[in-house]
């Protein structure tokens, strides 16, 4: 298996790829630390597992697997990270990614989980699998929202404004209304203080 290890910490790196050796899961190992130089070896090395951290520089784990999905690119995908926001794991699975493992897990259950995934099967470790348990027993069922949606949302959610939002995405102002308009139809709210209430009634983001 050719695999692509991407995070911006570079023990992480190194122990992951020190574990894939030692359990000679890998014939060749890639490492990006960020996700855009993750994207650029992904196309060019072909990898058939890409094992990735979600908050990171460029591209954040979201858009990572949303740009292979969409250069059509064959790798599995499994996130290893310390997000425990239910609706980025859920928005996560949703958009395709193959397993996520919580970077608390210790070292036999991450292995567990990179052997699950290089075999084609889905995986989730216990941690995030009672967090998303959890959140299905105390809250409602979320509509799915796009990882655009969703990273406007927590923008909001963070008190910026409508240019704020469109610099730091680089969009268009207009973009940014048209998401929030879908944002506030999918949500069932009215206001942009309705998006608000939404995310702290319903615990969305940490």
């Amino acid at each position: 298996m050719n695999i692509l290890l991407v995070d911006n910490h570079e023990l992480l790196l190194q122990s992951l790829a020190q574990l894939l050796e030692d359990n000679r899961l890998a014939t060749h190992i890639y490492r990006a630390k960020n996700g855009t130089e993750a994207l650029r070896l992904a196309k060019s090395k072909q990898p058939d597992v890409i094992i990735s951290d979600y908050k990171m520089e460029g591209l954040n784990g979201l858009e990572l697997l949303s740009s292979v999905q969409k250069e059509k690119l064959p790798a599995r995908f499994l996130v290893i990270s310390m997000v425990d926001e239910p609706v980025v794991i859920n928005a996560l699975l949703q958009n395709g990614a193959d397993g996520f493992i919580s970077k608390d897990c210790d070292k036999s259950e991450i292995l567990q989980g990179i052997r699950s995934v290089i075999a084609g099967q889905q995986f989730l470790c216990k941690a995030t699998l009672q967090i998303l348990s959890s959140h299905r027993q105390n809250t409602p069922q979320h509509p799915l929202l796009s990882h655009r949606e969703l990273e406007i949302l927590r923008l909001i959610y963070a008190e910026k404004k409508n240019q704020e939002i469109a610099d730091h995405l680089s969009i268009a102002v207009s973009t940014v209304e048209t998401h929030k308009k879908n944002l506030l139809k999918k949500l069932q709210v009215k206001t942009t203080v309705g998006l608000v209430k939404y995310v702290v009634e319903n615990r969305l983001f940490s």
